[in-house]
């Protein structure tokens, strides 16, 4: 498993992994990015898709009030401190907040 968002890692898993794990992302970001980066490295190393493995993290809230309150919180973290990192910017940029992150 490789952790992988821009597209030269993302390629490279395709080439190389038995799986890549995105971190964050999004569905239009995957179908979008992730996938034909993933399609090039398949190719590349004259590979299938057969059996790779592709991860999606989910940020998920507990029901009741006081664990939504805190899950929030701690969802936005989590959220802030990948889209202040410049390893993430790509998935950003695609939905047009590519500006919020440091470079």
């Amino acid at each position: 498993m490789l952790a992988a968002v821009g597209p030269l890692m993302t390629q490279t898993a395709g080439e190389v992994a038995d799986g890549v794990d995105p971190r964050l992302s999004t569905e239009r970001y995957l179908r979008e990015a992730t996938l034909p980066a993933l399609e090039k490295g398949f190719e590349k190393a004259e590979r299938t898709r057969e059996g790779f493995e592709i991860t999606a993290p989910a940020f998920v809230v507990a029901p009741t009030p006081r664990r939504r309150s805190r899950g929030h919180r701690d969802d936005k973290q989590q959220i802030g401190f990948y889209g202040s990192t410049p390893a993430y910017k790509p998935v950003l940029e695609l939905h047009g907040w590519g500006d919020w992150v440091r470079s």
